[in-house]
Formats: C-alpha cells, structure tokens, sequence
C-alpha cells in the first residue's frame, strides 16, 4: 500500500470514529462545533448569534443550546444542550489531552 492510500485509510478512520461528535450550529448550520462532554459543546465564538442557539447533531435531532461561556479574542465559544456524549469519558479525556498541547 503506498503512503497516499495509508493516508487515506488513516483519515477514513478517523472520519468515521469522531463523526458522531459534530454537530452543526444555527437554524441554517453556519458553522460546526463538536461535542466534548455530556451536553458540552466547543464551537468558535464567531458561529453564534445570542445566548441561545440551535445544535443539529449527526444523527438529525435539533435542540436549543445556551452559550455557557467564550472567549471572543481566541474566538472559541462552549454551548450547554441536551444531550450526552456519544463516545463516553475515555474519548473527552483524550480530545483534552489533544488540545492541552495547544495551550
């Protein structure tokens, strides 16, 4: 297998084990954000219009979501909504893990 279609493989798998986790943000889905814990969502600030907004989630359910805090200068924004994580702790643990290194 050459390393383009490794690299295809690897981002498939990728695809398909956080695809789940996003969810699109706004009655017309004018951006994303991913769920990180239960009824957690991470978006950018830039997406909201409000302290409340609505939050598809892959599998088609719609709920209003009420922002619980941001950061308009690192343009990142967390909603509160209904909703568990689809993935469980071990997955928010290292999605943490992930973005520590950005800090």
């Amino acid at each position: 297998m050459s390393a383009f279609e490794e690299l295809q493989v690897a981002i498939h798998e990728v695809a398909e084990r956080v695809g789940p986790a996003v969810v699109g943000i706004g009655s017309h889905q004018r951006g994303s954000g991913v769920v990180v814990g239960d009824g957690t969502v991470v978006t950018n600030a830039h997406n909201l219009r409000g302290d409340e907004v609505t939050v598809t989630f892959a599998d088609g359910r719609r709920t209003r979501g009420r922002v619980a805090g941001g950061d308009v200068d690192g343009d990142l924004a967390v909603i509160a909504v209904d909703g568990r994580n689809p993935f469980g702790r071990q997955f928010v643990g290292r999605l943490a893990a992930a973005l520590a290194c950005y800090a």
